[in-house]
């Protein structure tokens, strides 16, 4: 699981990648796909908080920057989060 979080957090942190819409449509589906189908359900709370913030606050990253910041929900915040859980 955190593999893979890496790994679309590494795509999107890229700057041909880190476009408001690219950001808008992971949260998107996060929060549909994945939020609302209770898919995280069981996961230890570090990694759903991570889920529930990239698919809450992830969109507001081009269009309210200073809300995601302060969520830590930019890309590279949510990058810097999930590469925290992995080195433990």
């Amino acid at each position: 699981m955190l593999a893979a979080l890496e790994d679309i957090l590494l795509w999107l942190n890229k700057p041909e990648n880190n476009t408001d819409e690219n950001c808008k449509t992971i949260d998107y589906y996060v929060c549909i796909e994945i939020m609302s189908e209770k898919k995280i359900e069981g996961l230890p709370d570090d990694i759903g908080n991570v889920l529930f913030d990239m698919g809450a606050q992830l969109h507001d990253t081009h269009t309210s920057p200073k809300i995601a910041e302060n969520f830590d929900s930019t890309p590279s915040q949510l990058l810097e989060r999930v590469r925290k859980l992995t080195r433990r």
